[in-house]
């Protein structure tokens, strides 16, 4: 009967955009107010629900005993209205209101517990999955160095409960659930490798060894802003032992970068390297973004809506927008290290969807340059004086050659992957 009531009693259809602080929520109510033309937008760009953006911030039918449908009780058609739920600011628009069903209560009660067993079912798996992952017994046998031999076996990928989970069956899950568009990545990274054998071009072993810890020491700084610490601090140990602090860089590259990555992207850079120009006009502009605010942040980027959200809602479950990338991106160059970062400052016409984020937070999709896009703040510089432009010139040079090369690089597979004989055959 309460399932019955919430359903199909008197309710309310409504439209909301969820924000994190009540400033915000009080701009953008403002905003709209004064062009409520702006919402399809302002939901798209702000709103936290994204379950909610593909349908215009659509919500309900909102049962009228709610707390919720308290709050929407005395507003018209067209209403804008604050409120507050925890820690989630609301700009609730009211629709309309929805009567009740004619439909009396004893002609839809075996309807009504047909629906309520699939709710109830699908409830209580989450809590059953999470009672069976607590009292397993589970041994991970993929060893962190690809060129270690598992202690347990090779063929075996984890023992649960005793029972062998095989490799073979980790693939096929892998492949199945994300073979289309990771083979993408390895298609790439493996014409690189061919096109440069064909032009004789190699990576030396300290080159890799170079860029490795540049990646390892980005890697460290991130996790220190994330903890409130300094990259001393977060490497320190109560016996100020360094082994801690290699432990902690082997162990950041082990979980987020492949070695064969490192080299594919050094080979890539170096073959577009001659097409690179870095110009004192890009020096100068460089320069000038160290007086602004500046966000160091990872990027993903789409045409589709739906993919957009999809990636937004992995990104938020705490997948890494690397991993994100590969399993949902058809850009090309999502393998290539550092593809994803860029630099958002005070100029940069992305910094209105960044500028109130922390480090580690997500925005939410917004729509820029044709695409759709999520951004992730790594790191933010506040403004302040830039040291003289000659101390700092080499290293705006490198970065400005890095972002070039970048961009080259997508356009150098796009050009081998047209030339290339691919063949993928179904199983």
């Amino acid at each position: 009967r309460a399932y019955f009531e919430r359903t199909r009693g008197m309710g309310y259809a409504a439209a909301h955009i969820v924000l994190g602080s009540r400033r915000q929520a009080r701009e953008l109510l403002e905003v709209l107010e004064a062009d409520l033309g702006l919402w399809e937008r302002a939901v798209l760009q702000y709103s936290l629900d994204r379950p909610s953006v593909h349908y215009k911030g659509r919500i309900g039918p909102v049962p009228a005993g709610s707390e919720l449908g308290r709050a929407l009780a005395d507003m018209e058609p067209g209403e804008l209205k604050l409120w507050q739920q925890g820690d989630a600011w609301h700009v609730l628009r009211f629709i309309r209101a929805v009567p009740a069903a004619d439909e009396a209560f004893e002609e839809v009660t075996d309807r009504l517990r047909a629906e309520l067993t699939v709710v109830e079912c699908s409830r209580r798996y989450q809590a059953l999955l999470a009672e069976l992952h607590r009292d397993a017994d589970v041994v991970v046998n993929l060893p962190g160095d690809p060129a270690a031999r598992p202690l347990l076996g090779e063929d075996v990928a984890a023992y649960v409960n005793g029972e062998p989970l095989m490799m073979g069956e980790l693939a096929d899950v892998l492949i199945e659930e994300f073979g289309d568009l990771m083979l993408e990545a390895y298609v790439e990274r493996l014409l690189i490798e061919q096109e440069a054998e064909r032009r004789g071009l190699a990576v030396s072993e300290e080159e890799v060894g170079e860029r490795m810890a540049a990646i390892a020491d980005q890697l460290v700084a991130e996790q220190a802003g994330r903890q409130g610490m300094t990259m001393a601090e977060l490497e320190g140990s109560p016996t100020g032992a360094d082994a801690e602090a290699a432990d902690l860089r082997a162990g950041l590259l082990r979980q987020f970068v492949s070695r064969r990555d490192v080299e594919a992207t050094l080979l890539a850079e170096r073959m577009v390297a001659p097409g690179v120009e870095v110009t004192e006009a890009d020096i100068a502009e460089a320069y000038g973004d160290l007086g602004r605010d500046r966000f160091v942040v990872e990027e993903l980027a789409t045409d589709s809506v739906p993919a957009a959200e999809r990636m937004h809602r992995r990104v938020q479950e705490g997948l890494s927008f690397e991993l994100v990338a590969r399993t949902e991106l058809a850009e090309p160059g999502a393998w290539v290290q550092g593809g994803l970062r860029g630099v958002v400052s005070s100029a940069h016409p992305y910094y209105v969807y960044v500028k109130d984020l922390r480090e580690g937070e997500v925005s939410g999709v917004f729509k820029e340059g044709g695409q759709y896009r999520i951004i992730r703040v790594l790191r933010r510089d506040p403004p302040s004086d830039p040291p003289p432009l000659e101390s700092v010139r080499e290293t705006l040079a490198q970065e400005v050659r890095l972002r070039k090369s970048r961009a080259r690089i997508r356009a150098l597979l796009v050009r081998l992957k047209a030339e290339a004989d691919v063949e993928v055959r179904p199983n």
